[in-house]
């Protein structure tokens, strides 16, 4: 890729909306993105996506088991046994958009966005966790579009999305042998998990952060979705009976120790449209509990709006979401108090 593919122009402001987030300038001037190497936009994204969600065991009110070890986690940067504080906005223009990922250290964010070629994987980085993130660019060698949907795992050398490539959504995943930007070290050998593929759509996939679970929803042609499980090294998929309510279950987030499972559902018990609910097994080869709304953390967490779990921090202090109870869909996050 020669350079980033150009959208939609918005109104440049010293502050503006590019791909779903607030970028140091737009149009007329290149916004202030992490130096990596990679190109830059001067203008904002209309995004669109898909989505997922779930996870296991302890306390209510708690985090997931401890992950201070090396084998379970970093260490936190919060008080794990307290609930998510009320969500504040992370960024704008999101439109249309259904989830986002991000990298273990949250510097680089991958989503959806209808760029020149229809609707691409892309990136954007940002400096620290503070900091907005820069415009958005097509991840290289994925191959024919509409791709969608991307998320790396933990190690930063397996890519999987979604492709619309031969009709209906389908998984696939791309690898690379050095991390880094996607930019200047990208993912190849791009192949499709066809094991895991019917003529369905299958959505929105989540590696675990030892790389031996991909969690993914499949839709059930009847409006709604069911969360599916597949186990290394990823030959069969199977839908997760103890999660599943009938409705739309969708967006799996598993937690770092892979214990507790963040989705999306529009099962009863929601507070409006769909919301966000979280599950708890005691190990992983145990099956789930029953699953809980979020509200029971915070009673802010789900409105009667549409609120979609995206991601959690590998320290299990950061609950990442998309919501449009301000009247358009923006991405939102909940941290746990230190």
């Amino acid at each position: 890729m020669s350079g980033g593919k150009r959208v939609a122009t918005a109104a440049g402001a010293a502050l503006c909306a590019c791909g779903g987030w607030l970028l140091d300038g737009c149009m007329g001037s290149e916004p202030a993105v992490v130096s990596d190497g990679g190109p830059s936009f001067d203008v904002a994204t209309t995004d669109t996506g898909l989505d997922t969600g779930l996870d296991t065991s302890t306390p209510l009110d708690a985090g997931s088991d401890a992950i201070d070890s090396a084998a379970d986690g970093p260490s936190a940067r919060c008080d794990k046994t307290k609930p998510f504080g009320d969500p504040s906005p992370l960024g704008s223009g999101f439109v249309g958009t259904t989830t986002f990922k991000l990298s273990a250290d949250e510097l680089t964010i991958y989503y959806s966005a209808t760029l020149d070629a229809g609707l691409s994987a892309v990136y954007a980085r940002r400096a620290s966790t503070s900091a907005s993130f820069g415009a958005p660019v097509e991840l290289p060698g994925l191959g024919a579009t509409p791709n969608a949907n991307p998320m790396v795992s933990t190690d930063d050398l397996t890519l999987v999305f979604a492709s619309k490539r031969s009709g209906s959504f389908d998984l696939y995943s791309a690898s690379r042998s050095t991390p880094g930007n996607p930019f200047t070290s990208p993912f190849g050998s791009v192949a499709e998990l066809s094991s895991l593929n019917t003529a369905l759509d299958e959505q929105n996939a989540f590696m675990s952060s030892d790389n031996k679970e991909l969690w993914y929803h499949v839709q059930n042609g009847a409006g709604g979705a069911s969360i599916f499980r597949a186990p290394a090294p990823f030959a069969t998929g199977a839908a997760v009976a103890e999660l599943a309510s009938g409705t739309d279950d969708t967006l799996p987030v598993l937690s770092y120790d892979g214990l507790t499972l963040y989705f999306s559902s529009t099962r009863p018990g929601g507070q409006g449209q769909k919301d966000m609910w979280f599950a708890k097994r005691a190990s992983k080869a145990t099956a789930f509990q029953t699953p809980t709304n979020l509200n029971v953390l915070n009673g802010l967490l789900n409105t009667a709006s549409d609120d979609r779990a995206t991601w959690i921090s590998p320290d299990d202090c950061r609950l990442y979401f998309l919501s449009d109870r301000s009247g358009s869909t923006i991405a939102w996050v909940a941290e746990r108090p230190k």
